[in-house]
């Protein structure tokens, strides 16, 4: 199983932490508020550490030393970018994936290397769907 970190525990971070944990992975969860992890159910048994998730310090602490994958989803695309960046230039983390809002953004992250998943532009498309459905 892999070890990933999962940056931001909000609504999405925890359901992935949660899911990966499920999985088999050892996840570990960084956030900067400590009610944040009170999301993550009882069944997960990763770690959970308090800070930011562009500090190398926190990084450490939550295992980038053998990290497969840092995934940075906290609301701020700014802060998801620089997490990633972290990891991936001063943690040596090979994959980082970053949550993305702001579909303008998307050249940059491309120009950086770093993957994402874009949940303004996969909603839209989904919502397309549904309506070209009904209107056939």
């Amino acid at each position: 199983m892999s070890n990933i970190i999962v940056i931001g525990c909000g609504r999405v971070g925890s359901q992935l932490a949660e899911g990966l944990s499920l999985q088999g992975h050892n996840v570990s969860c960084i956030d900067k508020n400590l009610s944040s992890f009170d999301a993550l159910g009882s069944d997960f048994n990763g770690i959970k550490v308090l800070g930011l998730g562009f500090d190398v310090d926190t990084l450490e602490k939550a295992g980038s030393d053998d990290a497969d994958i840092v995934v940075a989803c906290t609301q701020s695309d700014n802060v998801n970018l620089m997490c990633c960046e972290v990891a991936k230039r001063l943690c040596d983390v090979d994959r980082v994936i970053a949550r993305l809002y702001n579909p303008t953004r998307l050249e940059v992250y491309e120009k950086l290397g770093i993957d994402y998943i874009c949940g303004t532009t996969l909603i839209a498309k989904a919502i397309m769907k549904k309506v070209e459905k009904t209107c056939m």
